[in-house]
């Protein structure tokens, strides 16, 4: 394979990883972000409730004398807060859904500590696995091919999880989240977050299941392993008439090459 030349196969895997890599580390080290910062502040339980005297009874709102007092247009008025998980704040609307998930799925949390460092090798895999394939190194092939073994576990099973366990939750989320928007009488705004999940797991299967048997398929193949192997051939392993074949000329012999055996004058 002459210097600069590259298989179009392999031109196109080294893009596809490096890209998805980059872009999946991105993806990775956000929800690091937003769960962790969960777990770095977690939600207090509220206070306990005073004790209640069994002699005096119940506290009671009471006025002068004893009498008791009633609320009146001058009493003043208590003012609830907006819930947090109706901000439209993507930042906030992702922290309270994460809230929402940990609080209904007890593995949830166990789930998103295995799944992000898994997750992070991966997309180092990627991109390490893009850079050696552009350079042709062998280095670039052996990554390919152990991302193609570990994503199926990974990602495979982080598909399977959200499906059966995360995606009715979410369900959920919509409809408890919806419900508080028609209380306040507002309109409740569209809610995507379950086709969001779909689209992702789609994502997921794909990059687990069906860009691995890409790697193996194209990446095993015996020529192509004995391309890696072999590395970039130089000049030197070329044929003469190879090595030779960009070189000035002059009537049309090559001005570099190599010189011929003097004949022998006759006897």
């Amino acid at each position: 394979m002459p210097q600069g030349q590259r298989p179009l196969l392999i031109t196109i895997i080294a893009a596809v990883n490096l890209l998805a890599g980059l872009i999946g580390g991105a993806v990775v080290a956000a929800n690091a972000y937003v769960n962790f910062s969960q777990s770095a502040s977690p939600l207090q339980s509220p206070p306990p409730e005073p004790a209640i005297n069994p002699q005096i009874g119940p506290p009671r709102m009471q006025g002068p004398d004893g009498v008791l007092s009633t609320l009146t247009e001058a009493s003043p008025r208590t003012v609830i807060d907006r819930p947090s998980m109706l901000s439209e704040s993507p930042h906030r609307y992702f922290r309270e859904r994460q809230r929402f998930l940990i609080r209904q799925i007890a593995t949830y949390e166990l789930y998103v500590l295995a799944f992000v460092p898994l997750a992070a090798l991966l997309a180092m895999l990627l991109i390490g696995s893009g850079i050696g394939l552009r350079r042709m190194n062998s280095a670039g092939r052996r990554l390919a091919i152990c991302y193609a073994l570990l994503a199926p576990l990974v990602l495979g099973g982080s598909a399977a999880y959200n499906f059966v366990i995360v995606v009715p939750e979410l369900e959920r989320w919509e409809t408890y989240r919806e419900s508080c928007f028609r209380y306040l009488n507002e309109q409740p705004p569209p809610q995507s977050a379950v086709q969001v999940a779909y689209a992702g797991e789609a994502l997921l299967l794909f990059f687990g299941i069906v860009w691995p048997l890409v790697l193996l398929g194209a990446l095993s193949r015996p020529s192509v392993g004995q391309m890696f192997r072999n590395g970039r051939p130089s000049s030197a392993n070329l044929p003469i008439a190879d090595a030779t074949a960009g070189l000035p000329t002059v009537a049309g012999a090559a001005v570099c090459a190599p010189p011929t055996e003097p004949t022998p004058s006759g006897s």
